[in-house]
């Protein structure tokens, strides 16, 4: 399992010579999700807001916290990458007899969540999923741009279940 993980942000005020203590934008407890791969971007009209954005990856083979068992047939490989994990026992499953006789189950998903401060990191907002692509799916190297007129967009790429490779967006106008 994951372990306990969380995504944390530490701010500075004074051009990073010195850094108050972190404060919490997600914290998960349960062994089966992995806050990854975050990205912060400052807003450039808009000083005090700040926006973090990455994918939650959230691995329904893995035991949890409290233990259990992962399936046999779903084992995890020697890969530290959890995303390359979850990906490749998706695609063994796939590939399975069993995948033929069966639903497909839900083995991972992998949305982008996102939270702002518009106080200069003082506080943050309740971090949230702004994009889910779906069972068996995730996104990945999420991005946010501000635009001139000061559209959010928060670019990623997509990997949807059916194994194919998108770059998406979502955008907020306000």
């Amino acid at each position: 399992a994951f372990g306990d993980n969380a995504m944390l942000v530490s701010r500075s005020a004074n051009g990073g010579v010195s850094w108050g203590p972190p404060k919490v934008l997600r914290a998960d407890t349960d062994g089966k999700v992995l806050n990854d791969k975050n990205s912060m971007t400052a807003d450039p009209k808009l000083a005090n807001n700040v926006y973090a954005v990455w994918d939650r990856l959230v691995d329904y083979t893995l035991p949890s916290a409290g233990g259990g068992a992962t399936p046999a047939s779903l084992s995890v490989t020697s890969r530290t990458d959890s995303v390359v994990n979850a990906r490749d026992r998706y695609r063994k499953f796939r590939k399975s007899g069993a995948a033929k006789r069966l639903a497909t189950p839900l083995i991972f998903e992998g949305p982008t969540y996102f939270t702002r401060t518009t106080n200069g990191g003082a506080s943050w907002e309740t971090a949230r999923n702004i994009y889910d692509p779906g069972p068996n799916a995730q996104t990945i190297n999420n991005l946010t741009v501000i635009r001139p007129n000061g559209d959010v967009l928060v670019f990623f790429t997509d990997l949807p279940a059916d194994g194919s490779v998108r770059i998406g967006y979502v955008k907020s106008t306000d």
